[in-house]
């Protein structure tokens, strides 16, 4: 029987043949084999585009191994090279030992010297090269992927917003490096964008970056889609779109465009984490203190707890390293702490100098929201213009007998549908802005006179 296999599914999709180049020319050189040992070939196995430094990890091999044991009249297995089937010494010593139990040898096309102890020798030590050739292959891809990351390269496919792609040498040639999508890379800096302000949930951003025009790149299997909430908040976490690589645990300046800025990255965190529970949460009991007091003592939050006695149901206030027997702060009424904060309220104040700052920086950053809001609502409207093509595409069919009419019917629906969701964002990008102008305003008023 055969045992065909390649390592990697890139030299199967090599040619017009299913297979690729690689497994035909195998079984040739087997039927060769089978030829010159004047045996018939009963069965063949074929292992394309797995890759494995263990035999364990080889579904297709391990169902060769029992078929083999099952049958129990199996003289040969053959296989173009011993390196396709063993990457070290024990994996070649225990499965011949294995298959001689039963009567089978494997014998490979290149080189096959019999049987006896001599050839047994040689083909030892023919695993052991095999063996070492992997193992100095793995160290040295290990060694020169670091290398090209270290000096910012990508070694793996760049997360959406990038593309990879091919530059022309100015010497000739060309060199393989990361672009900016153009299509997703701006909404993915909005969407990151928009989160970072704190006005906006997640999935508040994912409906809009998603009716924008937002979709996954798809492969041969799938078709692109919407983006979902588990992929956006792996996008808010990855320090690539600022500029950065990442290769064992250590990071390097990368060599491609990045899309934000790590002021916004870090601002980013910092929201993720109060609403992961590093801020005002609300699982239990409900103040709006809660999550806003740290201990004076020793630094710790404060936390609020539920208390019973004489008087009924009380709550207060006590210091969390009180818990972990670090702090000594007593247990502190509810009451107490309302009262000492709206003393201390009543004694912030900002100065017209200040608050004339804050005003100017404010404008100027509405100024530049405007901007990027403007950009966005483009986005929009061309979403909105690509969906009446759609729309108007699918209306015509609807005369042609021979197109579904159910199936068409619910693209219409899916279509109005996005419609909808698109128009919504397009009246929220301006009610948003205009209402977090009036909240800034409101405030810096407030804290102006405090008590007034």
């Amino acid at each position: 029987m055969l045992y065909l296999r390649v390592s990697t599914p890139s030299q199967v999709n090599t040619d017009y043949n299913p297979e690729g180049i690689s497994i035909p020319a195998q079984r040739e050189a087997g039927k060769r084999k089978a030829d010159s040992l004047d045996a018939e070939i009963v069965h063949e196995f074929v292992e394309p585009g797995r890759t494995a430094t263990s035999i364990d990890k080889r579904p297709t091999f391990q169902e060769m191994l029992a078929w083999v044991k099952q049958q129990k009249d199996i003289d040969y297995v053959i296989v173009y090279h011993f390196n396709r089937v063993f990457r070290n010494t024990v994996d070649a010593a225990i499965t011949k030992r294995d298959l001689s139990k039963f009567g089978t040898r494997i014998v490979s096309t290149i080189l096959d010297m019999g049987e006896g102890p001599e050839s047994a020798m040689v083909e030892s030590i023919i695993h052991a090269v095999d063996q070492y050739q992997s193992q100095a292959s793995g160290a040295d891809i290990r060694y020169k992927m670091g290398q090209k990351v270290k000096n910012g390269g990508t070694i793996s496919t760049p997360p959406l917003g990038y593309l990879n792609v091919r530059e022309a040498k100015p010497e000739g040639g060309e060199i393989r490096t990361i672009a900016v999508d153009p299509e997703r890379g701006p909404l993915i800096t909005k969407g990151i964008e928009l989160f970072a302000s704190g006005q906006y949930t997640a999935q508040e951003v994912l409906d809009q970056i998603n009716a924008a025009g937002l979709r996954t790149r798809g492969d041969r299997r799938h078709s692109p889609k919407p983006l979902s909430l588990s992929q956006f908040y792996l996008i808010l976490s990855d320090r690539y779109y600022c500029g950065f690589v990442t290769y064992d645990d250590q990071e390097y300046p990368g060599r491609h465009q990045a899309l934000i800025t790590e002021e916004i990255y870090d601002r980013v965190q910092r929201v993720l984490a109060l609403r992961r529970g590093g801020g005002t949460r609300e699982r239990h009991h409900h103040h709006w203190l809660k999550g806003l007091l740290w201990c004076h003592r020793c630094g710790h939050r404060m936390l609020i707890a539920r208390g019973k006695g004489n008087g009924g149901i009380y709550f207060y206030f006590f210091c969390r390293g009180r818990q972990k027997h670090l702090c000594d702060l007593p247990y502190l009424s509810v009451a107490k702490i309302e009262a000492a904060v709206d003393k201390h309220l009543g004694t912030v104040r900002l100065t017209d100098t200040f608050q004339a700052t804050v005003r100017h920086q404010l404008d100027d950053a509405l100024l530049l929201e405007q901007g990027h809001m403007s950009a966005f609502k483009k986005r929009l409207g061309a979403r909105l213009d690509e969906l009446d093509t759609k729309e108007d595409g699918l209306l015509d069919l609807l005369d042609d007998p021979e197109w579904p009419r159910q199936k068409i019917k619910k693209k219409l629906t899916e279509i109005e549908r996005e419609r909808t969701e698109v128009q919504t964002q397009l009246a929220d990008t301006t009610s948003r802005l205009e209402e977090g102008q009036q909240f800034f305003a409101a405030a810096l008023a407030l804290l102006a006179d405090p008590q007034g």
